[in-house]
């Protein structure tokens, strides 16, 4: 992917966060540290990735991604509801 694709995401990302009125959450690493199942995570597919599957977990949210190979398919796997962005957004 490019910089101008993740520039596009981006700011797709940004406009469908105001859009829909969403915020974004935080969470602690050392709460993800105190979890065996998310260190788990970690190891498999990067803090970033856990965290936000964390996140979905303990909010009960549904994941937008366009990391079909990674973020999604570990989500589906650990029965996240996972949407990818390509599903939700038609290509310009």
């Amino acid at each position: 992917m490019s910089g101008d694709d993740h520039l596009n995401f981006w700011r797709a990302s940004i406009d469908l966060l105001t859009q829909w009125k969403l915020d974004e959450q935080l969470i602690r690493l050392l709460d993800m540290a105190s979890q065996s199942e998310t260190k788990e995570r970690v190891l498999d597919i990067g803090i970033v990735d856990a965290g936000l599957i964390e996140l979905a977990a303990q909010n009960g949210c549904v994941l937008i991604t366009q990391d079909e190979r990674t973020l999604a398919e570990r989500a589906w796997t650990d029965g996240i509801e996972c949407r990818l962005v390509k599903q939700l957004i038609p290509p310009v």
